[in-house]
């Protein structure tokens, strides 16, 4: 008879700057300090953003001020 086989597969999705919890400490689990760095780059790559969307609202006032 023919062999009958089974198979179990979990997608697991976020969005958002940070994995979640279970998923942050996972990694923290395989690399030590590896949930530290990931939570940095968030806070960094936040600020960057950020940092952007300032600047592009600024940009039409300076422009208006110097015209």
């Amino acid at each position: 008879p023919g062999q009958v086989f089974t198979v179990h597969q979990q997608v697991v999705s976020y969005s958002g700057p940070l994995p979640t919890p279970e998923t942050l400490a996972g990694f923290e689990q395989a690399f030590k300090g590896c949930a530290e760095r990931i939570v940095s780059m968030a806070e960094r790559q936040a600020k960057h953003r950020q940092e952007c969307e300032r600047m592009m609202l600024e940009a039409p006032i300076q422009d208006a001020k110097s015209a």
